[in-house]
């Protein structure tokens, strides 16, 4: 039935999606934040004026960190494909800020995944869906580690004593060793 349609239509028809995605997403964002009920936006905007929280500089260095944020982003996802296709820096931006708007519309960010795949040919698609689970898996695993070790230093310099030392100590060393069996599966994968 596709192929009926001319080239130029299918043009047409992706843009139109793509730009209903957009809506959508903008849509999905505004319902969420004006018909939440437990938060008020004017009190929040009261008590970020009140705590001198937007200033300029703050603006710009928030800017700053999700520029520098989403540059990181692109240039993973263009190398973590690099091993299935080479993708430009362009193809990376579209990628990864075409499948954030999916993501906004779905459930726990599940919507990212399938987004991804379908930049690539249907042979690719089951290993890009891996390849962007692992990925994120190993980015979690990052978080936690470092999330845990901050937490035991903020405990050990203020004298914390809320939980058993040892058993985080065990748990991060697990964990490290079921990143690495991770990291060698991936490694057989893409190769």
């Amino acid at each position: 039935m596709a192929s009926r349609f001319s080239y130029k239509s299918k043009q047409f028809f992706f843009v139109l999606i793509k730009i209903s995605l957009v809506v959508a997403a903008i849509y999905f964002i505004y319902h969420k934040l004006s018909k939440n009920g437990t938060l008020e936006f004017s009190h929040f905007i009261q008590i970020l004026s009140k705590n001198g929280v937007f200033s300029l500089n703050t603006v710009v260095f928030l800017l700053f960190l999700s520029t520098f944020n989403w540059f990181f982003e692109i240039l993973k996802w263009q190398q973590l494909v690099s091993s299935l296709q080479k993708i430009s820096f362009k193809k990376s931006i579209e990628q990864c800020l075409g499948s954030l708007t999916v993501s906004l519309l779905t459930p726990n960010r599940i919507g990212e995944y399938g987004a991804k795949a379908l930049y690539f040919k249907s042979a690719f698609r089951k290993r890009v869906l891996f390849i962007n689970l692992i990925s994120n898996l190993l980015q979690m695993f990052i978080t936690v580690v470092f999330g845990i070790t901050g937490t035991l230093w903020l405990s050990q310099s203020q004298n914390l004593h809320t939980f058993g030392f040892k058993f985080i100590i065990i748990l991060l060393i697990g964990i490290l060793f079921c990143a690495l069996g991770i990291n060698n599966s991936i490694g057989r994968i893409t190769d």
